[in-house]
């Protein structure tokens, strides 16, 4: 007998046939993976509910007024980009690369950033209620950051500052012995 199929994911390890069945399809006209160079592209006010943008260069990209929810940004460059009042919601941003990009008056609940560093990204006025953030190997400054149920098991929120426009807010946020808080947080 031949030998059996097995679906593998990022990780190189087999995925379940349930997972493998969960994977949506990328609807018509939101498939954003080609050209691969997509730098400095301006998205202002478009409608990009579950589009794939899977590694694609979007380095200076502008995001202003998008609707985005549930797309996979996963393994893409989105230094120096700008999202400004964006809906995020359920976006996939693991594996990307983040350096400086701007993130003001954004929602980016449910967000999964497991495993990612946002040390050098800027959150300014954001809403990350239930975001995954497991794993985070690093935050910066946050101006009025909503994390209420976010998923901080094991998350270096070490080097985290609070903004000058109010501090955030962790109502029900999930923590763990390794979430390591900054030094004084109560």
């Amino acid at each position: 007998k031949g030998a059996e199929a097995v679906l593998v994911g990022e990780d190189g390890k087999p995925v379940s046939k349930s997972v493998a069945e969960s994977a949506r399809p990328i609807p018509e006209g939101k498939d954003f993976r080609a050209p691969y160079d997509q730098s400095k592209k301006d998205f202002t006010d478009r409608d990009l509910t579950d589009a794939s943008l899977r590694d694609v260069d979007l380095m200076e990209a502008v995001f202003k007024g998008v609707k985005a929810a549930r797309a996979d940004f996963s393994g893409t460059d989105i230094s120096a980009a700008v999202f400004e009042n964006a809906d995020l919601s359920e976006v996939d941003f693991r594996r990307a690369r983040m350096r400086w990009p701007t993130f003001n008056r954004c929602t980016l609940s449910k967000a999964n950033f497991e495993g990612m560093d946002l040390s050098m990204v800027h959150l300014n006025v954001v809403k990350l209620d239930g975001a995954n953030l497991r794993k985070l190997k690093g935050i910066g400054t946050v101006n009025q950051g909503d994390f209420t149920g976010a998923d901080l098991r094991g998350a270096d929120l070490s080097k985290f500052g609070d903004g000058a426009m109010g501090k955030p807010v962790f109502t029900g946020a999930q923590y763990d012995k390794r979430t390591k808080w900054p030094a004084g947080f109560d």
